[in-house]
């Protein structure tokens, strides 16, 4: 059963985007003044023009030139300034953004396990990638472009104002055009935009969930259905982008008729003051070529509408993720380890792990049903069963990943789910089957588990056999078979400090003699801890001091190797099956 996260409302979204540019604040105050000396500076070309008309009908020659390097200077004032604050507000805003991609990618691996396991695939992806690069558009370009306008226009209506009143009336006349044309835009166009953010998030799910499954696409030869439903998905995005444009494309006709309007009503209240003699022809032209530069910026306000309803729709969905990754129940504390409310001591100061008729439920569907254990500190554990049992989930829980719906868990008397990051990994290191490997040297991938580290004791943590490659690679740059992922991850566990591990089929990629030396390296990060180990091989169960035997989500068996192979149970048929492939073809 999945779900997805939910959007953000407009008003959490607004509040989380201030306080992400608060920080920023006097730069980008800064660069509005700029836009606000630019605009001055602009004005004075038609002003300049106006003067130019009156001299020449009054036959002073003599100020062409003086007038013509005002307007002159004007303009290179004008675009310089300009330019300034468009480099100043855009370099701002770009490092703010760059702080959204990082947030929100910390949110991402940090939700909690139940959210991202009913999360469709790639649904993360398309709100890490795509609805932040639909912010970044509307950073790049709009926001500048909607500074400037502003400061345009209001310096623009200030120099029609210092001409006369009455050329205001042009204004008076467009306003309720634009008004009504940003209504009726208004009403359609974010609709439209939350429907195309979400189609083109449904394509990336589709693209990602067929890259992922394409082996099984491939065997029951499915490629023709897949391949049809990815079209069909595309052109639901075309329809989408095109039913935004027809939307868009009314509304710019509505502004290009409110322009029309606006000319030609200053023509006549220019005619009728010249004729009056309150104004000269070059205030008039004056008026009418500022009226010109006005419409630009105040189309360029209208316009930028657009792609702030599209960076709106992005905003919200980057903001959902942000938020469901901060749910109440998860306690951050400046220690790194957050105190457990609740009854401690569950099992007695001796266990390092503890859970208490422990439940767990994903997507409707418990997948833990009431397990008790007790680890004492040092014992080295091994989860056996069928896929689907339940040891993995069990493994999440210990580690914090998960939370529980019913029960008590405590690592080291802490409840992992209300611990964060940084306290859980000084509690429990995991090595999975499908480790991490970071974009930096050998060296520095294994420092990250001891920085103190020295070169000697990271060799020895590659064992008798090292590393097979220089501590100075760029794995970055280097392609990493999966045995050499899965020794880099024991090493780091083998150099940490936590004092619980848990082994998640961690040799399951490797066979032979690579299988083996996984095994010493693995026996080796044992020692003085306590081990929990999903075991791939009945082999690795034999070493562990003890066994756990799971089915269904539940506890079936408990004990050490040794006492459950004749006891008949379950451990036992999975041993004989384990004997009779030759110790090769059955794992637990």
């Amino acid at each position: 059963m999945s779900a997805t996260i939910p959007l953000a409302s407009f008003a959490r979204a607004r509040r989380w985007l201030f306080a992400e540019l608060r920080p920023w604040r006097a730069r980008i105050l800064a660069s509005m003044l700029l836009f606000a000396l630019a605009a001055a500076a602009g004005l004075v070309l038609p002003f300049a023009l106006g003067r130019l008309v009156d001299a020449v009908q009054a036959g002073d020659r003599s100020a062409v030139f003086p007038i013509g390097a005002v307007a002159l200077g004007g303009l290179i004032g004008a675009a310089v300034v300009s330019a300034g604050a468009a480099v100043l507000l855009t370099f701002s805003l770009e490092v703010v953004l760059a702080g959204v991609r990082s947030r929100v990618t910390a949110a991402a691996l940090g939700l909690p396990g139940d959210i991202a396991d009913a999360v469709p695939a790639g649904e993360l992806t398309s709100r890490g990638s795509d609805d932040v690069d639909a912010l970044r558009e509307a950073i790049s370009g709009p926001i500048p472009t909607l500074a400037s306008s502003a400061a345009a226009v209001g310096m623009t209506l200030m120099g029609l104002l210092a001409l006369h009143p009455g050329f205001l009336a042009a204004i008076v006349v467009v306003i309720p055009v634009h008004v009504l044309a940003v209504r009726a835009y208004l009403r359609r166009a974010p609709r439209l935009y939350e429907q195309e953010r979400t189609i083109v998030a449904r394509r990336s799910r589709g693209l990602y969930e067929a890259l992922q499954g394409r082996e099984a696409i491939r065997a029951y030869g499915s490629m023709g259905g897949v391949r049809e439903l990815a079209v069909r998905r595309s052109w639901a995005v075309v329809r989408a982008a095109m039913s935004i444009r027809v939307v868009q494309s009314r509304f710019f006709l509505r502004l290009g008729f409110a322009e029309m309007l606006g000319t030609v009503t200053l023509l006549l209240v220019g005619f009728a003051l010249v004729a009056a003699q309150l104004v000269t022809v070059g205030q008039a032209t004056t008026a009418l070529l500022v009226l010109l530069a006005l419409f630009a910026p105040m189309n360029g306000l209208l316009l930028v509408i657009d792609d702030l309803l599209a960076a709106s729709a992005a905003l919200r969905r980057v903001v959902g993720v942000v938020d469901a990754a901060e749910p109440e129940y998860r306690v951050e504390r400046s220690g790194g380890i957050a105190a457990c409310p609740g009854p401690r001591n569950v099992a007695g100061p001796s266990a390092a792990i503890a859970l208490e008729r422990v439940s767990v439920e994903l997507g409707g569907r418990r997948v833990l049903r009431d397990v008790s254990i007790r680890v004492p500190a040092g014992q080295v554990v091994a989860l056996v069963g069928a896929s689907g049992a339940g040891k993995t989930t069990l493994a999440r829980v210990l580690a914090g990943d998960l939370a529980v719906s019913a029960g008590i868990v405590r690592v080291h008397d802490t409840d992992p789910v209300l611990t964060n990051a940084s306290g859980i990994a000084r509690l429990v290191t995991v090595v999975d089957q499908y480790p991490h490997v970071f974009g930096v040297t050998l060296a520095e991938n294994l420092l990250l588990a001891d920085p103190r580290a020295t070169d000697e004791t990271i060799r020895a943590a590659a064992g008798r056999d090292g590393w097979g490659t220089g501590l100075d690679t760029d794995l970055g740059a280097t392609d990493i078979d999966s045995e050499l992922r899965q020794r880099l991850a024991v090493g780091r566990a083998l150099l940490g400090k936590s004092p619980v591990v848990i082994f998640d089929e961690a040799t399951a990629g490797s066979d032979g003699v690579g299988a083996q030396e996984l095994d010493g390296l693995i026996r080796a990060a044992c020692v003085g801890r306590t081990v929990i180990m999903i075991a791939h091989r009945l082999s690795q169960a034999e070493k562990c001091d003890r066994v756990i035997v799971m089915e269904r989500g539940g506890i079936v068996e408990d004990g050490a190797p040794a006492e459950l192979r004749p006891a008949g149970g379950t451990y036992a048929r999975l041993w004989e099956a384990w004997a009779a492939g030759g110790n090769r073809g059955a794992t637990a």
